[in-house]
């Protein structure tokens, strides 16, 4: 009962440090009061603190200097995707809903992107998809990883970034899938150029909407087993109309 107890007590100290940490405006890389401060603020001993702490550390919350005290994380996104990958694969929640949540977020951020994008995150968007390499599956997946990133960030939204790259890094999966074939990489450029000249244009629905198809035809990708995919693939590609990007002057 009594390590029941001590467990209860660290779960109250972690939320307390977090409490205190947003309260007082801390930012990343901002130092926190010393264990022997936290235990006299909460209360507590100071081997409650020093649970609640570990588990602010693995969290990917704070980090430990040694020997110079503890500190605001930088919340650095893989640190944060441990535990969403440990449910993943635990079957707590599948590919099916994590799409879902793509359709649901990812069109509404090339909105929100094309009406707050910087001329400077213009370029970097062009620049990705101009210098694309679709005969390279490797470098093809990190470009599109980047372009969506860029647009994330495009919102100027801390807190949807970061949700958003929790969501990208999950979606590896599909870009693995989306890598494997030409023909697939070949429709995911045009979506991208589609996406790319929206922006360009400032054109909110636009973005969102040709978002919206990028998403649709990840989720036929996925949905496809191997034996139909080129045959079907290939009747999408013959449907859209290739474009080529352009730079407005």
């Amino acid at each position: 009962m009594g390590s029941l107890d001590g467990n209860r007590k660290a779960n109250i100290v972690a939320n307390e440090i977090i409490d205190l940490i947003l309260k007082s405006d801390m930012k990343p890389g901002d130092k926190l009061p010393s264990e022997r401060e936290l235990a006299q603020r909460f209360g507590v001993g100071r081997p409650s603190v020093r649970e609640a702490v570990s588990a602010l550390v693995i969290s990917g919350i704070i980090d430990i200097h040694q020997g110079d005290g503890l500190y605001v994380s930088d919340l650095d996104v893989d640190k944060l995707m441990m535990p969403f990958r440990l449910c993943m694969d635990l079957g707590k929640f599948n590919y099916e809903q994590l799409m879902e949540i793509r359709e649901l977020f990812e069109p509404a951020a090339a909105e929100m992107a094309a009406r707050l994008i910087t001329d400077e995150q213009i370029e970097e968007v062009e620049a990705i998809v101009r210098n694309s390499n679709l005969e390279n599956p490797y470098s093809f997946a990190e470009d599109d990883r980047k372009l969506h990133t860029t647009i994330f960030k495009a919102t100027g939204n801390y807190l949807f970034l970061l949700i958003m790259q929790i969501v990208d890094n999950l979606a590896s999966l599909s870009r693995e899938v989306t890598g494997r074939y030409l023909e697939v990489r070949k429709v995911v450029h045009q979506d991208h150029i589609r996406i790319v000249q929206a922006l360009q244009k400032r054109d909110e629905k636009a973005a969102g909407e040709y978002m919206k198809q990028h998403i649709e035809h990840i989720r036929m990708i996925m949905d496809l087993n191997e034996d139909v995919f080129k045959s079907e693939f290939l009747k999408v590609i013959q449907n859209m109309d290739s474009v080529d990007l352009k730079v407005d002057p």
